[in-house]
């Protein structure tokens, strides 16, 4: 039977797929059935041959099952490609840039993450306009009011709008502004490097996590790689100097590393799935959350002399960069996850460390010693056998184990 054309699938495929946060990852397996193509008709009634059984969370534990067509054109790999290629570049720019304002004169996280919020809260919004131009161009126009109910967070909810959204939005984003205040402090501390090496263990935090509160499965190699990747941070610690001001950049950044890993986890729970435009209403929500429930920590920080700014000595010059990147670099990496598998843009992620070194090395004058290389070493081979599928680790493992029982 000849494969017959893709059928016009609307609504949230429409909009190119699904979108995570950030720190979210996703992949679908699918099945082809008779040679035909993944949406197939038999005599004249639609068949979607996606069932709940081929669709899998993917192995790399910081991830949220959503959905993701494989792509089916050689093109869209490029594409991703270089969505891959945006992401790892403008998440390098961002913590250069980042770590670039801070100064004597200026040194405010809770400022930079308020401001932050002030322009995420637009998210949703520009986000209904650009899905009611396409869908009008489309000649399929909807009111943005039935757009705004489809991609809500809280359809379907028996709690009142108010619980529940303390409930999931409060708690996530108390989370997120401890996480991101951490990371904006160790910055200023220690070089992007070591923050983004440290970083990279935020996928051996979470297997871990997800072992011990959500009962992933418990893989030995896997517990090992753990452990490595730890040893790596204290190695690189113990070669600052524990006593030394980069050794505490290095701990606040771990810290919030550790919060970053709780954050998936909790999210994981919270919201089990979410397609694209509700990933867009998330982003939107928790800004706005942190303007309402937390306005209140940059007023504190900025009169108790935790933050240090006035107008005059605010760094445009670098902040507007920073958020630019920011948002290219969440924007990338979502369109990437939609194209590809979650596994290629882990190894992106692994990239931002080699390309940290380059530009602390040579724009910084960063000398680094054998024992941060080393710990960066320690932490990268942690990571890529943390990535690696669950079968793909035990496989290896079985006929080796049954060899020596037979002896």
């Amino acid at each position: 039977m000849a494969a017959k054309a893709l059928p016009q699938v609307e609504d949230d495929r429409e909009a190119g797929a699904f979108l995570p946060p950030p720190s979210v990852e996703i992949v679908v397996v699918g099945r082809i059935e008779n040679g035909n193509s993944l949406l197939e008709k038999d005599k004249g009634d639609e068949k979607d041959v996606f069932d709940t059984a081929s669709i899998q969370a993917a192995s790399v534990p910081n991830q949220v099952t959503t959905a993701d067509i494989q792509p089916a054109e050689k093109s869209r790999l490029g594409i991703a490609l270089a969505a891959m290629a945006i992401y790892v570049t403008t998440s390098v720019a961002d913590q250069q840039f980042l770590k670039n304002s801070f100064s004597e004169d200026f040194y405010a996280p809770f400022f930079i993450y308020g401001l932050a919020n002030v322009l995420r809260i637009w998210s949703f919004p520009v986000f209904l306009v650009l899905m009611w131009i396409i869908m009008r161009s489309r000649r399929r126009p909807r009111p943005v009011s039935e757009l705004a109910s489809k991609y809500s967070l809280f359809r379907g909810s028996k709690l009142p709008l108010w619980a529940d959204f303390v409930k999931r939005i409060g708690i996530l984003t108390g989370l997120i502004i401890i996480a991101m205040v951490l990371n904006t402090t160790a910055l200023s501390y220690a070089s992007a490097s070591d923050i983004g090496a440290v970083h990279t263990t935020q996928v051996a935090l979470v297997y871990f996590f997800a072992v011990v509160f959500l009962k992933h499965k418990v893989l030995l190699l896997k517990v090992l790689a753990v452990i490595v990747s730890l040893g790596g941070v204290a190695l690189i610690a113990y070669a600052k100097g524990f006593g030394s001001s980069s050794a505490l950049g290095i701990g606040i950044g771990f810290l919030s590393t550790i919060i970053f890993s709780v954050n998936i986890n909790v999210f994981k729970f919270l919201f089990p799935k979410l397609n694209f435009g509700q990933t867009i209403s998330f982003l939107s929500w928790v800004a706005f959350s942190a303007l309402t429930l937390y306005a209140w920590l940059p007023i504190s920080a900025y009169y108790s002399g935790v933050d240090v700014w006035y107008y005059d000595a605010i760094p445009w010059e670098n902040l507007i960069p920073h958020f630019m990147c920011a948002w290219a670099m969440a924007t990338s990496v979502n369109y990437a996850l939609t194209l590809s598998s979650p596994l290629l843009v882990s190894f992106g992620s692994l990239l931002r460390i080699p390309l940290n070194l380059l530009v602390d090395y040579f724009l910084r004058g960063t000398v680094f010693t054998s024992l941060e290389l080393v710990g960066c070493g320690l932490i990268v081979l942690g990571f890529l056998v943390i990535v690696l599928p669950d079968n793909r680790v035990s496989l290896r493992l079985r006929p080796v184990l049954r060899r020596s029982a037979s002896k």
